[in-house]
């Protein structure tokens, strides 16, 4: 009989940790699945549920990138300062930085980011955003040479060039950026965002034909002269960076 109650306990409790361990698998396969399909809506959910359960520093860094991923800011914000560690997590800080970037608060977001610099050296996503944030606030030395310490620590390829060229374009020397940009773009690696710098580029140096051919897969024959003589017109650069 005493053989019997050990042997059931022991059951219930293998069987316990078995529907334990379950539960864990299927948790981290939903959370694996929405963020595979990019529904943020679903993660954020998805998140709120975990940290109702138990506060986690981790879970409610995840919960302020998919607020960041769904284009809310303001909550990712919310959300990331309030981790408790916050000041000695890189992580979190990078999370920060670019939702004051975001939200228009760039001088913050530049001291939010040599914060970051300062705790881990060489990381190249941070460097590169420093460099666009000092694009942006016209500081064009700096912006280059953050870039270029990020494409030396071996930030994405396209990321950098796209980046750069931008820099090339503030500067005047469109037939760099263009030079830049031109085997992307014929390598099929291009996105809006760089097709829009390339075609500003191409119009500025006069190759008017090869711009119309790259508009040509977006725009009609008519918006596509609209646009090159708004760019031929205009007097400042107004492109997006990567």
């Amino acid at each position: 009989m005493y053989k019997i109650v050990i042997v059931i306990i022991l059951s219930y409790f293998v069987f316990g940790c078995a529907n334990s361990s379950l539960d864990s698998k299927l948790s981290e396969s939903k959370e694996s699945i929405l963020i595979e399909t990019n529904n943020y809506p679903k993660l954020i959910a998805y998140y709120k549920g975990q940290l109702k359960i138990k506060e986690s520093d981790s879970t409610r860094i995840k919960l302020a990138e998919a607020y960041a991923n769904n284009v809310d800011y303001e909550s990712s914000l919310f959300v990331i300062t309030r981790v408790r560690e916050k000041d000695s997590n890189v992580k979190a800080i990078v999370v920060e930085c670019n939702a004051l970037f975001e939200i228009g608060n760039i001088r913050k977001a530049e001291l939010c980011l040599l914060r970051a610099n300062e705790l881990d050296k060489n990381n190249p996503e941070i460097e590169n955003q420093l460099g666009i944030t000092y694009a942006y606030l016209g500081y064009i030395k700096k912006s280059k040479y953050y870039f270029e310490r990020s494409r030396e620590h071996f930030v994405d390829d396209v990321k950098i060039k796209n980046n750069l060229a931008m820099v090339s374009m503030l500067e005047g020397d469109f037939e760099h950026a263009a030079s830049l940009l031109l085997p992307i773009y014929i390598k099929g690696a291009s996105n809006e965002k760089i097709e829009t710098n390339l075609v500003f580029s191409l119009v500025k140096i006069n190759q008017i034909d090869s711009a119309k051919k790259i508009l040509a897969s977006r725009y009609s024959e008519k918006e596509s002269f609209q646009i090159i003589n708004d760019i031929k017109s205009s007097q400042s650069v107004n492109s997006p960076i990567i």
